[in-house]
């Protein structure tokens, strides 16, 4: 709804020129109807009769101008019989008393509010009164249909001002008889605040944990091939020390090496074979022959050990390279693990800024602003650096590549806000119905200047629908003198009366109340971002319209609606639309600059519009003339 006294002034402009025609005099009203009949344009003069346009020529009844259709939409009263009837009576509602039937003063008449797409008049601007603010000295009387305007009074039927209390009464019962229980419901306002983050970080920790039950698993794994190595060599060793001496030796340093080692050395004692012949005296130099010789008798291994050979050292060189070898799977594993664990991270997190904003709207967020952080591709290649600027191509790959999420934080985009953001509306919209009864301490206005609801009005069911439709429960709550949170401790008060055995039977309930309101800041999600849908695809056109593509686009008939390098056009926009594949066309718009000459940028084909297709047609025009 619209105040009167704000239209006074106020240019009219004729939509078929563009120019203005007229200056709003004052406004007519018919006492009948109680609706707006037409603009007062300008007053009776000795020679002419005023002039008016009637309401149904308005075509538009903005903010800061009036819209008709041209300047034939203006009348001389005398050709407009209703106006003309009400100017006769000459009754002047400003200034006048507003007094009930029965004797009751609601005050002096200043203004008034009506519906600017009907007319209707929706109520009075008052001063003074039964109803009066005190800080203001004015109130807001609802326009009933049968109004009476007199010289000095108007006068208006009882219900009136039984319409202009204040009806707080049951509310204020509700918390008086739940204030026992009100403690324990204080907090649910928060927590459903926190619902969204809380499910969403509850999902990411029960993912984190499996993985790292994962990880703890491989890890024990790796650990128990490691001990079972070591135990396997271990009784390898037993089984060798068993077998003997020489058949430890071979085992654990080859024949080849105890040769090697020998070869050129002195024995450090006499070496006999089992029969007690001697094969090498003692301080004697070991050349070849001797180990061949040594190895047939098979004493190969005691030359090896009386010449300084030892056990400890290989075994100890093996051992330690079965550790490093084990040490180096379960390292692998680790890392493997430890990728996993942020890939699983780096997916819950996508899925949840998914979910709270569309991927388009993301697109659109991050197109022309610069990255304050680098963004990797999974492949660990970089997609941006610190300062780059984000373009349309760019946010594409981001979001083929998946890690379109990690580019719209890096850009300033914040999820805790838009979640913050859309759970104030839904928990706004769950507990407008508060505002009921109460009486508006301040206006509540549209970004265009439209009343939602005036100064010292009783919120109705129609105030509340209005609130609505144009997102300003909020406003209204507050303006009615309820913060969101003293809104959510009474909508808690009153959901504590209406279930109270249910609460007394234990919190069961309560987490089921808590559910059904996390449902609905869902099902709010949903419709938030259905509604800019639309919106945000006419901008994805708008911008790709004369841009090639990078790719074939087929219909579902598998014909070409576009070829690589073509231009989209709004024909291939509809049949890309008919055929399901819009949003692989938008995606698959190229923006870069190309580097070619202006003249193989040319088209074949002369569009309608160039200077070339105007000449051709004017010098058409000429030889038919001289023909």
């Amino acid at each position: 709804m619209r105040r009167g006294s704000d239209a006074f002034g106020r240019s009219v402009i004729a939509y078929d020129t563009g120019k203005r025609i007229a200056r709003v005099e004052d406004l007519v009203f018919a006492e009948t109807s109680n609706k707006l009949v037409g603009i007062l344009l300008t007053e009776a003069r000795l020679f002419s009769s005023a002039q008016v346009i009637p309401f149904s020529s308005i075509q538009a009844f903005g903010p800061d101008v009036i819209v008709v259709p041209n300047k034939s939409a203006i009348k001389r009263v005398n050709q407009v019989s209703e106006i003309k009837k009400i100017l006769k009576h000459s009754n002047i509602l400003k200034g006048t008393r507003i007094v009930t039937t029965n004797g009751r003063n609601l005050g002096t008449m200043v203004d008034l509010y009506f519906d600017d797409k009907t007319g209707e008049v929706e109520g009075y601007d008052v001063s003074g009164g039964l109803f009066a603010d005190a800080y203001s000295g004015r109130s807001f009387v609802p326009a009933p249909h049968t109004l009476h305007i007199g010289t000095d009074v108007t006068f208006v039927p009882p219900e009136v001002a039984d319409m202009m209390e204040e009806q707080v009464g049951g509310i204020r019962g509700v918390m008086q008889t739940a204030a026992e229980k009100l403690q324990e419901q204080t907090q649910i306002a928060t927590q459903t605040m926190q619902l969204a983050a809380q499910g969403a970080n509850d999902k990411l920790q029960e993912t984190t944990q499996a993985v790292n039950d994962k990880l703890q698993e491989t890890t024990q794994v790796v650990n128990d091939k490691i001990q079972e190595t070591t135990q396997a060599v271990n009784n390898k060793i037993q089984e060798v020390a068993l077998s003997g001496v020489t058949s430890l030796t071979n085992t654990v340093v080859s024949p080849e090496e105890q040769k090697a080692f020998a070869i050129g050395k002195t024995v450090k004692e006499d070496i006999f074979t089992n029969s007690g012949i001697l094969v090498i005296a003692r301080d004697q130099l070991v050349t070849t022959i001797i180990t061949e010789e040594a190895e047939h008798l098979g004493v190969l291994d005691q030359v090896y050990r009386a010449t300084g050979g030892s056990l400890s050292a290989p075994i100890n060189q093996k051992f330690h390279s079965s550790t490093l070898a084990a040490q180096e799977r379960l390292q692998q594993t680790t890392e493997i693990a430890s990728e996993k664990l942020l890939e699983t991270k780096r997916t819950s997190m996508a899925s949840l800024t998914n979910t709270a904003v569309d991927p388009v709207e993301q697109k659109i967020f991050v197109v022309g602003k610069t990255v304050n952080q680098a963004v990797m591709a999974p492949d660990g290649t970089q997609l941006v650096n610190i300062g780059d600027l984000v373009t349309p191509l760019v946010a594409e790959v981001a979001d083929s590549l998946g890690v379109l999420d990690q580019l719209y934080r890096a850009t300033g985009g914040s999820l805790t806000v838009k979640l913050s953001r859309a759970a104030n509306t839904a928990l706004a919209s769950q507990t407008i119905s508060l505002a009921l009864g109460r009486r508006v301490q301040g206006a509540v206005r549209t970004e265009d200047g439209i009343f939602i609801a005036a100064p010292g009005q009783i919120v109705t069911e129609q105030v509340i629908e209005r609130a609505k439709t144009h997102r300003k429960e909020s406003e209204l709550l507050n303006a009615v003198g309820l913060t969101k949170s003293e809104a959510a401790r009474l909508n808690a008060s009153g959901f504590l009366s209406e279930t109270s055995e249910q609460i007394r039977g234990g919190a069961t309930q309560a987490q089921i109340s808590v559910g059904n309101l996390w449902e609905r800041l869902l099902q709010k999600f949903t419709s938030l971002q259905d509604s800019n849908a639309e919106t945000i695809e006419k901008q994805r056109i708008k911008y790709a319209l004369g841009l090639p593509v990078t790719r074939v686009i087929l219909s579902l008939q598998d014909d070409v609606i576009l070829n690589v390098g073509e231009l989209i056009t709004h024909q291939a926009i509809k049949s890309a639309r008919q055929s399901g594949v819009l949003d692989i066309l938008l995606s698959s718009v190229y923006d870069k600059k190309p580097e070619i000459s202006t003249q193989e940028l040319r088209s074949p084909q002369v569009g309608s519009a160039s200077l070339k297709q105007k000449e051709h047609v004017t010098n058409g025009r000429e030889k038919a003339s001289y023909q």
